[in-house]
């Protein structure tokens, strides 16, 4: 299998296919149904241009991130003539599959075939890698995504909303040739909720991305460091709420970032209680009174000398001044 370079080579995934139909739907929709009434307010041209510049970044941004090589420099290299230093010491790792000294953070990727610098994943609605030459791109297609996305929602809930005013309903059908309000209805309501599943599955991608970064790892690192966890917890039936939550995590990864800084935080809470037991505490004179003590000794700690032979500790002698002698008495013969 030769190399694969950018995403707009063949054969094209479905997933990528699926994501034209689904960007083309969108905008035609929108520039259909949505422009032609709202061009007499300033709202309407509002939402318009930023529209269009959302979906324009989409569509710049998702270009960047599909053209884009993001192989190892490496590899790159290669292509051009052979490698000046070849061999297991080109580099900290090496390929034997690209044959060539690669960086310490670069994975191979079976479906491009190839060496990407700092590997996070390989997208399959772009068809290509994400690694350092274009995550840059592919985070900002993202957010763009997300805005048209919401910008799509928002545009499809005013036009619902809108069919409740008869002047509106009367434009609807003059502008689209008799077409009735209840078609019009149905249209936008279906584009309302493509865009909010869209907006939904972009946004949680998003925020996933912006965790891993606040974190330093890639998508692929965090992958492997969750199956070691998982390999490392002893095997135990799970329940069906437990098998629930698995199967979500896998298919919204924002919901692992999540749970993973929610154990973050209370291990770290743990630890600094942990730390506060730990830490000694000064111990004040009433604890101190109220600490267990021998028969005898109560008197003697506090300075003075017993008052009486009954006071005095056994095998104490008494003197004529009183005091109690310090001097063991003789053991018996």
């Amino acid at each position: 299998m030769a190399q694969r370079q950018h995403g707009l080579q063949r054969p094209f995934d479905s997933h990528q296919v699926g994501s034209w139909v689904l960007i083309g739907c969108f905008l035609g929709l929108f520039y259909g149904l949505y422009l032609p009434l709202h061009l007499n307010t300033a709202a309407g041209i509002a939402l318009i241009a930023l529209y269009s510049a959302s979906a324009g970044s989409a569509l710049v941004f998702g270009f960047l991130t599909t053209h884009t090589d993001a192989a190892d420099p490496a590899v790159i290299a290669k292509r051009v003539g052979p490698p000046t230093v070849s061999g297991p010491g080109a580099g900290i790792n090496y390929c034997y599959l690209c044959e060539v000294g690669v960086a310490k953070r670069t994975r191979h990727c079976r479906r491009c075939d190839k060496c990407v610098a700092i590997f996070d994943h390989h997208c399959p609605w772009v068809n290509t890698c994400i690694g350092e030459g274009n995550y840059r791109y592919f985070l900002a297609m993202l957010a763009a995504v997300g805005a048209m996305t919401a910008l799509q929602l928002a545009t499809a809930v005013q036009a619902c909303v809108g069919l409740t005013d008869s002047s509106f309903v009367r434009d609807v059908e003059d502008t689209y040739g008799g077409m009735p309000s209840a078609v019009y209805a149905v249209l936008m309501g279906l584009t309302g909720l493509a865009a909010l599943a869209a907006f939904f599955l972009v946004s949680q991608l998003l925020f996933f991305h912006l965790g891993l970064i606040h974190r330093g790892v890639t998508t692929y690192e965090f992958i492997v460091a969750q199956r070691r966890k998982a390999a490392q917890q002893p095997e135990r039936p799970s329940s069906r709420w437990q098998r629930c939550n698995d199967e979500l995590q896998k298919n919204a990864p924002c919901l692992s970032m999540c749970q993973l800084c929610c154990e973050e935080a209370m291990q770290k809470r743990a630890a600094r209680r942990k730390q506060a037991s730990v830490r000694p505490r000064p111990v004040s004179g009433t604890q101190m009174s109220s600490l267990p003590q021998r028969p005898g000794t109560s008197k003697r700690m506090s300075g003075s000398a017993p008052s009486s032979a009954s006071d005095a500790p056994p095998g104490s002698a008494r003197r004529g001044n009183g005091a109690a002698s310090s001097a063991p008495s003789p053991a018996p013969a």
